[in-house]
């Protein structure tokens, strides 16, 4: 047995995590944790590992308690040091009071206890976005709303675009569902997909929310609010700068709730052909066309996959379009050659299994030198008839 405390409480924690990840025994590995709270019951960083098991466990109220017992022993480490908090020790203090504050806030709900374990934490730093937006949401679970409204505006004001399409959405439902104010829900929301227009990150989160409310129909409707107004803005070179970098991500994942979401297939396909239109060079939007225009009109489906397989010849999907297509269309020699490509590629799919199967055998040239396809193999296919001409020399 190892007679320093800490050290055993270390190796005690080390070897919690390694029973938890690699035999996934989660009672084993509690009982390590608690063994090495016992053995340096002091020692707030040891309690706090404690606290952060109990929470995988979703052992919420153990979970509280330890980090109770995080805060307490972190005042008493301070007090007997006699100097101002360092930076580890705030970093914990902090970590400890948000923890109780989400419990509080999801999983035992109790909005009161969350604001009250938020205070000390608020009055030391006024502006900790994570700890105002656990406060807004136990405001709003309280039934304060509009304290809930003013908070969630004061972090709408400044930020990350990120963070502050985060907020301006929790905004718009305030303001949506608690407030009945439509007007100041739309004109949240709407900042919200302006946000996006300058950072893609927002994208994912707007599709996020509204998969949540499932009004696709606001989603599509502020979409294009948003990308009318950037529709005047010029696309800048590629590499450069730019005041739009979300405007096609943007584009994409209103196109999707367009076609998926809401039937809309011409809405969907106008801001494809947008996206096309401003960004040329992008893979993303020719493939989304391409297969939007699938079975609707076959050859402008094949146009739009061979401008996509010139855009990046290395993506195989825009090799199983063509297979797909050209078998449809009663071409097996072009099906067979754009399957061989998506499966050198790495593509696997029965479509490009049956071309490939059903490609025509071609025989030799008579008096050539070297079959054509062994020819091409060698140079390619567009060099063969010049390297047959200078073998027959």
């Amino acid at each position: 047995g190892l007679t320093d405390a800490s050290e055993r409480a270390r190796i005690l924690i080390e070897r919690s995590a390694l029973v938890w990840d690699e035999l996934a025994d989660a009672r084993a590995a509690l009982a390590d944790l608690r063994d090495a709270a016992q053995s340096a019951p002091a020692e707030p960083e040891v309690i706090a590992a404690l606290a952060r098991g109990h929470a995988r466990a979703q052992q919420w109220s153990e979970s509280v308690d330890a980090w109770e017992r995080v805060v307490t022993a972190l005042e008493r480490f301070v007090a007997a040091q006699e100097h101002p908090w360092h930076a580890q020790a705030v970093r914990l203090w902090r970590e400890s009071l948000l923890a109780q504050a989400r419990v509080y806030g999801t999983n035992v709900p109790d909005p009161a206890r969350a604001a009250s374990v938020l205070e000390p934490l608020l009055e030391r730093d006024p502006g900790d976005r994570e700890a105002v937006a656990l406060l807004a949401r136990a405001s709003l679970a309280a039934g304060d709303t509009r304290r809930a409204r003013d908070l969630y505006s004061m972090l709408s004001r400044d930020g990350k675009p990120a963070e502050r399409a985060y907020a301006l959405l929790e905004l718009a439902e305030v303001a949506r569902t608690a407030l009945r104010d439509v007007a100041a829900a739309h004109s949240a929301a709407g900042e919200a997909f302006a946000l996006a227009i300058v950072d893609p990150a927002v994208v994912p989160m707007l599709e996020a929310h509204y998969a949540r409310t499932e009004d696709w129909g606001a989603f599509g409707t502020l979409g294009d609010e948003a990308l009318t107004n950037a529709s005047g803005l010029p696309v800048p070179a590629v590499h450069s700068t730019s005041e739009i970098p979300g405007e096609l991500a943007l584009r994409l994942a209103v196109s999707r709730a367009f076609a998926e979401r809401l039937g809309a297939l011409d809405a969907s396909e106008r801001h494809l052909r947008a996206a096309v239109e401003r960004f040329p060079r992008s893979f993303a939007p020719q493939l989304a066309l391409a297969r939007s225009l699938m079975g609707a009109n076959d050859h402008a489906a094949l146009r739009a996959f061979r401008a996509a397989a010139e855009l990046d010849p290395t993506d195989p999907r825009a090799h199983r379009g063509l297979a797909e297509l050209s078998a449809r269309s009663r071409l097996p020699a072009c099906a067979a050659l754009s399957a061989s490509a998506a499966a050198l590629l790495g593509e696997v799919h029965p479509t490009l299994i049956e071309a490939l199967a059903r490609a025509p055998r071609r025989a030799p040239m008579s008096g050539s030198l070297l079959p054509d396809d062994a020819l091409a193999l060698l140079c390619g296919p567009t060099r063969a008839r010049a390297a047959r001409a200078v073998l027959s020399l």
